[in-house]
């Protein structure tokens, strides 16, 4: 090999390595991103920084086969050394911090099955089945037989073979690994709840007259309160995708915006705590409020 093709294989092979160190200070950088936005409790706005990470590691895929077409014969320079060392840090940075990424994944993961088997899913059921409930007497009889449950049940009733079945038909936990049942379980458990609220208002105002100031009832708050701390939250992550979090209203204009839509919703989810304080929706009001005074916390 001529001196000039030794020197231009150096200098391609100069710019690739340049541009590995590039693409790993870009992973590096959404993978910190990531962390920052797990501590929110937001494995959502994490999981879409991760569908840009994979298009940086398929990039960086790339440029190590140029790299190793092109390593072989060419002399190792002082620079090419030095870049060497670079990339070995920034590798390890990134490996690093993929493996804490890695592993709030898994535990945001978890905790969001469990919120969208048990509370997303039941919100869109629990609409739609309400509307059914009286003009469908086969929907009850089915729920009844479905959890064992005899037409007189109570409340207790319904929540001891709730406990019992959920521990049989949950994926993780009984004896099947389909989910199918479990979320029928859920579906006829809120069936049975809707018929247990509606008789309890029908004897509560048997022999009196309806109140002039009906309250609203609890899925009506929680279903307000909710909607408006999902969208605020998605608006505010689309607006501000690809920069950094500031905690400071005025580094961060879309913040305040943010914060007046939170404080909304965080006023449903204390009136219902206050108002409803039995209600199936409260151990996620409660969550959601701990995520909401996060985005309130002094910098």
């Amino acid at each position: 090999m001529s001196d000039s093709n030794s020197i231009d294989l150096n200098r391609s092979l100069v710019v690739l390595y340049g541009d590995k160190i590039l693409l790993l200070e870009q992973l590096i950088t959404n993978q910190k991103r990531q962390l920052e936005i797990f501590g929110f409790g937001d494995g959502e706005g994490a999981a879409k920084i991760e569908d840009s990470n994979e298009k940086i590691i398929d990039q960086l895929c790339s440029v190590d086969l140029k790299i190793e077409k092109m390593t072989e014969g060419v002399p190792q320079t002082l620079e090419l050394i030095e870049l060497t060392e670079i990339l070995f840090q920034k590798m390890e940075e990134s490996r690093f911090l993929h493996f804490q990424v890695e592993d709030k994944m898994k535990k945001i993961l978890k905790e969001y099955q469990k919120e969208l088997n048990q509370v997303q899913v039941q919100i869109q059921l629990k609409r739609h089945l309400r509307r059914r409930l009286l003009e469908n007497g086969d929907l009850l009889e089915r729920a009844l037989e479905f959890l064992g449950l005899e037409p007189g049940f109570n409340e207790k009733d319904l929540k001891e073979r709730f406990y019992f079945l959920s521990k049989k038909y949950h994926p993780d936990t009984g004896e099947f690994s389909n989910d199918s049942l479990f979320k029928e379980l859920i579906e006829y458990r809120n069936i049975l709840y809707s018929y247990l609220e509606q008789e309890t208002f029908k004897k509560e105002n048997v022999f009196t007259d309806p109140p002039r100031n009906f309250h609203k009832d609890d899925y009506t708050i929680y279903k307000r309160a909710r909607e408006i701390y999902d969208s605020a939250i998605h608006e505010y992550y689309k607006l501000t995708d690809g920069n950094p979090i500031f905690l400071k209203e005025e580094e961060n204009p879309v913040l305040r915006k943010l914060r007046h839509s939170l404080e909304i919703s965080k006023s449903g989810f204390e009136e219902l705590i206050s108002s409803h304080p039995q209600s199936i929706w409260i151990p996620d009001a409660k969550d959601t409020l701990q995520k909401i005074e996060i985005w309130f916390k002094a910098p």
